[in-house]
């Protein structure tokens, strides 16, 4: 079992011939030192089960590989694989993360009965949606983004760790389909998820859009979060950062009320229609055409929603026919002159 092999592993123990436990984690994770390089690492067991399964092994390679190649602070760096040969099971190396969980900051926050700002979540947020959508820009996404997830270092960097093992080890578990998924599907389901992390940040329930406690926030923040809350894919953003960006405007773009107050019907009640929906709210005919909804989506431009295009439309009709009437005032006045 795996439970009594990680209960063997002591301090000072040797993983992989050069890797000495300095202390134990949770979730059967090690802080160790790789003899080798004198870094502090970070080896994460994984289930006995999977240790012969080539399938499994091949995809965790894979992963490892995609992570690797990610360059950027805000992500938890993952080193490689490794098996212990005198017990026959498989590590995953990554870059060791000291500091203190977003979640105990959370819950320090709770104790103390802070009002939080936008001020306290913002900064947090913009690394948080950097880090996703820098991993997202390389096919790699987090499934499982949580306020464990992100360890906030005593410098001040932000990491997301724990990138997609979990939730491949569930698929290989469990044998579910879950991963044949399209990467865009699977995309928007962090999106969404990033969005449940950012209204636990301020303390409001994210299955009550417009319930208690939003009332505090700001404008600009209930049009965000009820946005990247909808069930309906088209009205999220296009990535985390635009999300973010959302958050902080000075106002809402004008007409979006109706948005946000949808958004929450869709939150408390569900849809009408009586479809499945998967754990990010998304139904199956929601997940067919993701792709083109993304594109759609991609300049993040506020004047797409609904209640403001047509607004806008006629905006620029009224510019262009006081560009042709200026222009057509000037021909005639040097015809004027010419005669």
């Amino acid at each position: 079992m795996a439970g009594s092999f990680g209960d063997m592993i002591k301090k000072s123990t040797v993983l992989g011939e050069r890797y000495l436990v300095l202390a134990s984690r949770e979730s059967e994770s090690w802080e160790c030192k790789d003899e080798k390089t004198g870094d502090g690492v970070l080896l994460t067991l994984l289930p006995l089960t999977l240790v012969d399964d080539a399938e499994f092994a091949e995809e965790i390679r894979k992963m490892v590989a995609a992570k690797r190649r990610i360059r950027h602070p805000g992500v938890a760096k993952t080193l490689g694989l490794v098996k212990d040969e005198n017990q026959g099971r498989l590590f995953i190396v990554s870059e060791l993360a000291s500091g203190r969980s977003l979640q105990e900051r959370l819950d320090g926050w709770r104790r103390s009965g802070r009002v939080v700002e936008n001020d306290d979540v913002l900064p947090l947020a913009r690394r948080i949606a950097e880090a996703l959508d820098q991993a997202h820009s390389h096919g790699v996404v987090h499934g499982d983004i949580d306020a464990e997830s992100v360890i906030l270092l005593t410098d001040g960097t932000v990491k997301v760790a724990n990138f997609g093992y979990d939730r491949l080890i569930e698929k290989h578990i469990s044998g579910s389909s879950s991963d044949d998924e399209p990467l865009s599907s699977l995309i928007l389901r962090d999106q969404y998820d990033f969005g449940v992390l950012i209204a636990e940040m301020y303390g409001v329930d994210a299955q009550m859009v417009d319930g208690q406690g939003w009332e505090r926030l700001s404008a600009s923040a209930q049009y965000a979060l009820g946005r990247a809350l909808s069930k309906d894919s088209t009205q999220r953003f296009a990535s985390c950062a635009d999300f973010v960006k959302a958050l902080g405007a000075a106002t809402p773009p004008l007409g979006t009320e109706g948005l946000r107050r949808e958004a929450g019907k869709q939150s408390r009640g569900g849809s009408q229609d009586g479809n499945m929906k998967n754990a990010s709210g998304l139904d199956g005919a929601s997940l067919k055409g993701i792709d083109q909804d993304r594109a759609n989506l991609h300049s993040g431009d506020f004047d797409a929603q609904p209640g403001v295009s047509g607004k806008v439309e006629l905006s620029r009709l009224i510019s262009a026919i006081l560009v042709f009437l200026s222009v057509f005032g000037i021909v005639l006045y040097f015809c004027l002159r010419g005669d």
